[in-house]
């Protein structure tokens, strides 16, 4: 084989063969957050999630976290398979299906959320509104504020996030459902 083919051949196989092979060429991961799996109680459930509001440097499909600095700082190739909104109000939504009761007062739900995003050290900070709206419609409605922070996993990164994503879905969800916010009348602390 003659120097040109052999060189013209070893130039393709770089070629085909380089990208495959550089530790940064990695594809985008999308993720969802998948709630607990577990059966609706009801059939019609009375209680449900009218909406979830978030502003919009959080409604987004990439995957963020605050600096220190106060900038939004995109996790590298990592995204949600949603706007965050949605799938919170889609996983969250699923969560009441499978906490109604029969004795579940008829009633609309919007979470309106300040914070839903990791810090730089880690922590996952919740902040934001549970509204609780019974029917009939005339009642007054019920508003309580919800504020929580989840303990640091370590700098933030894609699966942390999700991680604590869960976390803070789940303790929404319990408090979706809470006496306190359900049964004011009836709540005695």
């Amino acid at each position: 084989m003659s120097k040109h083919r052999l060189l013209s051949v070893l130039m393709l196989a770089f070629v085909f063969l380089a990208p495959s092979c550089l530790p940064f060429r990695q594809e985008q991961r999308t993720y969802v957050l998948v709630p607990e799996m577990g059966t609706p109680t009801v059939t019609q459930p009375n209680l449900t999630l009218e909406a979830v509001l978030l502003p919009g440097y959080l409604d987004r499909y990439e995957m963020v976290y605050l600096a220190k600095s106060g900038e939004l700082v995109k996790v590298r190739k990592a995204k949600w398979a949603q706007p965050l909104g949605a799938l919170l109000k889609d996983n969250l939504s699923v969560a009441l299906r499978q906490r109604n009761t029969s004795d579940t007062p008829k009633g609309a739900i919007v979470l309106e959320l300040e914070h839903f995003l990791t810090d730089e050290s880690g922590a996952f900070q919740v902040t934001g509104f549970l509204e609780y709206r019974p029917v009939p419609v005339g009642q007054p409605a019920i508003r309580h504020a919800v504020s929580f922070t989840l303990p640091s996993l370590g700098s933030p990164n894609a699966n942390r996030i999700v991680l604590q994503s869960k976390a803070a879905l789940s303790r929404l969800a319990d408090m979706m459902c809470s006496d306190e916010l359900i049964h004011p009348a009836d709540f005695n602390p």
